[in-house]
């Protein structure tokens, strides 16, 4: 349907391609094997590929589909975005996907990548699968509008939305025909046929709320339902009808002007999906300026109320915002693979990433905060909610059963996690990390917020947290990590606690706890760190265990998303167990929601390279606020800084943040007619610069040295193996000869 391209500049050799061919006997004898290169590449331009329409499939069939390429010659296929169970031939590109018998009717994107050594190119399609109707909107199209095609949509139904900016009012203020708002949106599905709205490609339809000659519109995507949540029954939903059974994919929603009504906003619904999905923007045009109009700005960009089973996947949000993905009263709820960026904020309400307010049986899994490096932006604001947060003002007795697992959080201006609840809340945070955050002040009341602040229970759990400081070296009131009630901390990492950038500042204790509280910290490691002791003095139970001593940077922290395997910290933990964390792959399963086992399960699959990272990047890039700071007069905000500048994109971005050269991402492997191919995608932009080849490896009982490939090659082909079982590596080799790791090991059979 859209064919994204992207130029990436290759050093090394320009002429033809090479495609190295190991011809050796077996066994390997030697560690490196002579090369012969297969001449008359073809690979001599950027990928292209054909558009692929919209498909339509059956519960319990293999779905099948084979892209095809305008040119580029060889590529390695890869699959860009699709289920956890969407397969790829990497030579030929055809995707594979075993539909599951009992999977609802519902439309879902697929998305695949071809890749040479000279760029890539991208193709997203839709494929539907199970009854109901497909209907179209855009100019061109039977229905003009999203008020038309609502009209005459029917339960279970996909509505798909031609790529394009759609202001959301078109006649008069808040005619709304453009919009999915109370009395103007979708009909409910069931739980055997969803109904879906999507955008032709995913991000490619704008809801724009901008002023187009009658004002600044109010709202986006506002639906609501009438759902009563049981925990809740007091509540009067005020929808008049059900928003139940709901799927809202690749539609982007933003510049809305109303303080509460942000771009997404959802009340009292139940089976609802978002993805693919990014908000922007929160009542951004509001003039806040003072104690008499801040209150104008306190807006979130994804707002979700009183509802149950959401799911939140592969959003994204940024812009102008209180918080960007926010749950309220919510429960049996997941955001998952979700990045969001912190920039400005001119309201005074507390502040904060991804928000689970008053929430019970909620996971956040996967997700990123990344790059909310602008603090001095954010103007009037009395507190801290913090990147992670679980604030519980009104209903403090509601907060159970929350966790936090695999989300990164990196070059950011607050804390990483706080957890307002009583004794019965407990909040688990588990292979996470915190990497490069300043713990900063609340304009309003010049509070430093802590790394960790828990009014809870708090489980921190293999987490790893490094470079942490202070805005302007101020000393914590408290300690890093602080409770109200109870923290336990279990072989986690804490690394340069109180760094500044140029040198180690003594900023407090790590961990405090006051009369009454508790908070212990055993099997984890404390490395650089200027305070004379661990554990602060606040009168409660401040327990010291089991403290290692090592340098984590030199002992297997090598990367920001994991401990590298056979390193000293993989089996310092108690009865061998790793001490920090592991972020290589995904938990809980892609669609999947709460209430369903596989919610929470081990995935296996690989969450680098990040799917449809060039969407997001995309977007977010574009973003720019030329406004009021906190201290340095008027400034602009940039959009396009950290992992949307124009030479990276977020995966080499985290990977490579601690300095070493990131691995190659994805690696593939495929055999066919006796011969194992392996096949890897190059590094683009400035990550690309760094790479002066690679090296392949027969993986066994220890690792075998088949070859070592100059840096424009992205596939090698192994021959005259007998039948068995073989595993592979491929690493990349900088200029001076600094080998990265690997983060694929492929396994193929003859």
């Amino acid at each position: 349907m859209r064919a994204i391209l992207l130029l990436v500049v290759f050093l090394g050799n320009q002429g033809e391609a090479s495609c190295p061919f190991l011809y050796s006997d077996w066994p390997v004898e030697g560690s490196i094997l002579n090369i012969i290169p297969c001449l008359g590449g073809t690979e001599n331009e950027i990928p292209s590929i054909q558009a692929i329409e919209l498909h339509t499939a059956s519960p319990g069939e293999t779905y099948t589909a084979t892209p095809v390429l305008d040119r580029g010659g060889e590529v390695h296929w890869t699959i860009a975005y699709g289920p956890d169970d969407l397969q790829i031939n990497p030579l030929t590109g055809q995707v594979s996907w075993q539909i599951p018998a009992e999977n609802p009717s519902e439309s879902f994107y697929v998305g695949v990548r071809a890749t040479n050594r000279l760029g890539s190119a991208t193709e997203y399609w839709i494929v539907k699968v199970g009854g109901g109707n497909i209907l179209w909107v855009g100019p061109n199209e039977t229905h003009h509008t999203l008020a038309e095609a609502f009209d005459t949509m029917q339960s279970g139904d996909t509505l798909v939305i031609r790529d394009g900016v759609y202001p959301v009012s078109l006649t008069r203020h808040k005619s709304y025909e453009n919009a999915i708002v109370r009395g103007n949106q979708p009909p409910p599905g069931t739980a055997e046929a969803w109904t879906t709205v999507m955008a032709e490609n995913p991000t490619g339809v704008l809801l724009d709320a901008s002023d187009i000659g009658f004002g600044v519109q109010e709202k986006a995507i506002h639906l609501v339902g009438t759902f009563t949540h049981p925990d809740f029954p007091n509540t009067r939903p005020s929808g008049v009808a059900a928003i139940d059974y709901l799927a809202i994919k690749g539609l982007v929603a933003g510049n809305t002007g109303q303080d509460g009504y942000a771009p997404i906003t959802v009340w009292y619904g139940q089976y609802l999906k978002f993805e693919l999905c990014g908000a922007y923007d929160a009542a951004a045009t509001n003039t806040c300026t003072d104690s008499s109009n801040w209150g104008d700005c306190n807006g979130a960009t994804a707002y979700f109320l009183r509802s149950q089973n959401v799911l939140v996947e592969s959003c994204f949000a940024w812009g102008h915002g209180r918080y960007y993905i926010q749950l309220r009263n919510c429960s049996d709820s997941i955001i998952r693979r979700s990045v969001v960026r912190l920039d400005e904020y001119r309201g005074h309400q507390p502040r904060g990433g991804i928000i689970g307010y008053s929430c019970r049986n909620v996971a956040f899994q996967n997700n990123m905060i990344v790059d909310g490096d602008s603090s001095e932006f954010w103007t009037f604001y009395e507190n801290h909610a913090n990147l992670y947060g679980f604030p519980a003002t009104d209903d403090q007795q509601y907060p159970e059963n929350l966790r936090v697992e695999r989300c990164l959080a990196v070059n950011s201006e607050t804390g990483f996690s706080s957890h307002d609840a009583q004794s019965d809340g407990v909040l688990t945070l588990k292979d996470v990390v915190g990497y490069d955050l300043t713990l900063n002040t609340s304009p309003e009341t010049g509070r430093l917020t802590p790394l960790v602040h828990s009014v809870g229970t708090t489980q921190i759990q293999q987490a790893s947290f490094g470079h942490i400081q202070t805005e302007g070296n101020l000393p914590l009131a408290r300690s890093f990590v602080y409770t109200r009630d109870e923290i336990e901390i279990d072989r986690s990492i804490f690394y340069r606690m109180g760094w500044n950038g140029t040198q180690m500042n003594d900023q407090g204790p790590l961990i405090w706890a006051g009369p009454g509280d508790a908070i212990s910290i055993d099997d984890s490691l404390v490395f650089d760190y200027t305070h004379p002791t661990v554990a602060g003095d606040g009168g409660g139970n401040e327990s010291v265990g089991q403290i290692h001593t090592m340098n984590p940077t030199e002992n297997g922290w090598r990367y920001l998303p994991r401990i590298e395997a056979d390193s000293p910290l993989t089996g310092t933990g108690a009865a061998g167990s790793r001490v920090g964390a592991s972020v290589e792959t995904y938990i809980g399963k892609s669609g999947s929601l709460f209430s369903q086992a596989a919610a929470h399960q081990e995935t296996n699959r690989p969450a680098w390279p990040v799917p449809a990272q060039e969407l997001f990047r995309d977007h977010m890039a574009a973003y720019s606020y030329t406004g009021p700071t906190r201290t340095q007069g008027v400034q602009t905000l940039s959009g396009a800084r950290g992992f949307c500048a124009q030479d990276t994109n977020l995966t080499h971005y985290i990977w490579e943040y601690m300095g070493d050269l990131a691995p190659p991402m994805p690696v593939s492997g495929h055999v066919e007619n006796g011969v194992m191919t392996l096949l890897w995608n190059p590094a683009s932009g400035r990550h690309q610069a760094r790479v002066s080849g690679f090296r392949v490896y027969l993986v066994g009982d220890s690792r075998q040295l088949l070859a070592t490939l100059p840096a424009e090659t992205f596939r090698y082909e192994i021959r005259d193996y007998p039948v068995g079982s073989y595993r592979f590596q491929v690493t990349a080799v900088d200029g001076t000869g600094n080998e990265s790791g690997a983060i694929y090991t492929v396994a193929l059979e003859l």
